[in-house]
């Protein structure tokens, strides 16, 4: 299928595709905020006392690490991946509503995306250390890379979904 043959579906994915980029560039300017904080606070060790750290630290990052996981699986989830009734149900929407359904599919995963970035950065805030930001936002480029939707795979979902009228 070419591009120019479904105006609707390459306008939905348009639209995901500048949400995702959106997300990305978020996790970046993220990354300014922490350098930015370190430069005008130079004596900064964050905000909870180091003994409590060794509790908070291994929570925050399983967590984040769950958050990264989950989000292709909800995103399946939601696109009824693996499961039969939800897919002959949204088989019968009409174009409009997949559109919709696969539109927000992958923006609730690029949210659960952003969510671990942001706990990387609740997590420097605690312990002042730059690298358990970046640790948490790499992952996170990582997981916007791999879940962010192609083109061909954004035909796919369609076409799995139009197959019963």
């Amino acid at each position: 299928m070419e591009l120019r043959d479904n105006p609707r579906l390459l306008d939905s994915y348009r639209t995901v595709k500048l949400l995702g980029s959106a997300v990305g560039v978020s996790v970046v300017l993220y990354g300014m905020v922490v350098e930015f904080w370190l430069w005008s606070q130079p004596a900064f060790r964050g905000y909870v006392h180091p003994s409590a750290l060794r509790y908070v630290r291994p929570m925050i990052i399983t967590l984040a690490v769950t958050l990264l996981l989950l989000a292709g699986w909800v995103r399946g989830r939601l696109l009824g991946i693996g499961n039969a009734l939800d897919v002959m149900v949204t088989q019968a929407m009409v174009p409009q509503q997949r559109a919709l359904a696969m539109m927000r599919a992958a923006v609730i995963g690029f949210a659960m995306c952003e969510g671990a970035a942001l706990l990387g950065l609740l997590l420097f805030l605690c312990s002042g250390r730059r690298w358990d930001f970046y640790g948490l936002a790499g992952m996170t480029l990582l997981a916007l890379i791999i879940r962010f939707p192609r083109y061909r795979e954004w035909q796919r979902w369609e076409g799995r979904r139009s197959n019963i009228r």
